[in-house]
């Protein structure tokens, strides 16, 4: 295959339930464009069947490459390691694989990327969960905003694209803490929400 323009960086953690739903939703994305696209799967350490779901598939599908942790390191340190191996000339589209992120606004990330945009991060309008983790999630941007030194959009997330330049700067840094969307704020460079 072709070097990839986009990788997608795919973090599970259990997902054996969504994981058929989730590579239709992928495969339909990829078939339907003209970029070239590599997806990049990593098992957080799922005690379920999600690895060898994702083995089967990376056998089947060339556009899969699969990341296994030795156990579960938590979501920052799996989006590391994706970042760790991506091979995406221009860019890479971070998501949840619980399903929560549409991977069909890739189109509409990419077209932002193409107009300048290094970073184009998603703001979620609206949650699904409870009350009691709604107001949690509000309170902990709004805190981070005011305590922080670091302009961190509010309510953005980890489901963003990143340009390889991007990609590369987060990669160089040394933090074994990582938080990657504050990470990704401090780094700079053209940034919109969407």
């Amino acid at each position: 295959m072709p070097v990839p323009q986009v990788n997608l960086v795919v973090p599970l953690y259990n997902e054996e339930q969504v994981f058929d739903q989730l590579i239709q939703r992928l495969n339909t994305v990829m078939d339907n464009s003209d970029l070239s696209i590599e997806v990049i799967l990593i098992d957080d350490g799922s005690h379920d069947a999600t690895p060898q779901l994702m083995e089967q598939l990376s056998y089947r599908d060339a556009r899969y490459h699969t990341v296994f942790l030795s156990r579960n390191f938590g979501h920052q340190l799996a989006l590391t390691a994706g970042l760790s191996v991506v091979t995406a000339t221009d860019a890479v589209m971070v998501i949840d694989g619980d399903l929560q992120d549409p991977p069909e606004l890739l189109p509409e990330f990419y077209n932002y990327y193409k107009e300048g945009y290094d970073v184009v991060y998603a703001v979620r309008e609206k949650r699904k969960e409870g009350l009691l983790k709604k107001v949690a999630y509000k309170f902990f941007y709004r805190f981070m905003k005011r305590v922080s030194y670091i302009d961190i959009p509010l309510d953005s997330g980890d489901f963003s694209l990143i340009s390889r330049r991007v990609v590369d700067q987060l990669n160089r840094m040394p933090e074994e803490s990582r938080f990657i969307r504050g990470m990704r704020s401090w780094i700079g460079y053209k940034q919109i929400g969407v």
